[in-house]
């Protein structure tokens, strides 16, 4: 069987419940110049040397809404260029419907005709995830329609350096992956349906075929321009765990590709 691992990095959704482009979350959002500003300068600082740090490498494919304005998403689109991302187009999607879910267009790109199977890890743009996160995923038997849950990880404020564990407990955050077989390509919306995966991150709990790996895999990053993590919020969540000893904060930073 010839299987493609890939990442997905999604821009462009539409969250808060937003349906439509133009609300106010989006105008904020890829709706606006200075957020892309500032999106690609976290994404070079963060997202992007973890994947490369990874010792199981994963094909990286971003998504990136097709009603953004091309000039605005440049700086971002730059970064993925230099990474040797593979940027697919396709309509913004409901973060709340869709949960993050890889585009059609993404997926389709992936297969080629080549592929039997893909491996899809979701990962949000502005986020990291420690070095051997992906090599665990990949070690798994794929079968159809399977869903790799990471379930604790680390909040990390990038402004002041302080670490917290993330222990969501039941809710998975949005760190997984999701196995496609070529039976998707045959009516992409039955798939999804059949697998559970136009859900929301926190659904993933209802998937017929999960599997969690293994703990400590991830590190969502406040940074101050986040639309739905900002810190202050974070801390009042019940995820929020004890604070990182720094030498501990160090060693995840060093696997997330950070010079700590």
């Amino acid at each position: 069987m010839r299987t493609r691992f890939c990442i997905w990095l999604p821009f462009g959704e539409l969250v808060h419940h937003e349906t439509e482009v133009g609300g106010p979350y989006w105008k904020r959002g890829p709706g606006n110049a200075e957020w892309w500003k500032h999106r690609a300068e976290v994404l070079a600082r963060y997202t992007i040397p973890s994947l490369l740090n990874q010792k199981f490498r994963f094909d990286i494919f971003a998504g990136i809404a097709e009603e953004t304005v091309l000039a605005d998403c440049a700086p971002v689109i730059d970064v993925l260029n230099a990474a040797r991302a593979c940027v697919v187009a396709h309509p913004a999607h409901a973060n709340e419907v869709y949960g993050k879910s890889v585009a059609e267009e993404g997926v389709r790109a992936a297969f080629g005709d080549y592929y039997d199977n893909v491996m899809f890890a979701q990962i949000d743009s502005d986020d990291m995830y420690c070095d051997d996160a992906l090599k665990l995923m990949a070690e798994h038997t794929l079968t159809p329609g399977l869903v790799l849950t990471c379930r604790r990880g680390y909040y990390l404020n990038a402004a002041t350096g302080e670490m917290h564990v993330c222990d969501p407990g039941m809710s998975p955050p949005p760190f997984f992956a999701r196995v496609y077989t070529r039976e998707y390509l045959k009516d992409p919306k039955a798939y999804d349906e059949k697998w559970c995966f136009r859900v929301h991150h926190p659904g993933l709990t209802k998937s017929p075929n999960r599997v969690d790996i293994d703990h400590d895999r991830f590190v969502l990053v406040s940074h101050g321009k986040n639309t739905t993590s900002k810190w202050e919020t974070l801390k009042k969540r019940g995820s929020f765990g004890p604070r990182v000893e720094d030498a501990e904060r160090d060693n995840v930073l060093r696997r997330c590709g950070q010079c700590a």
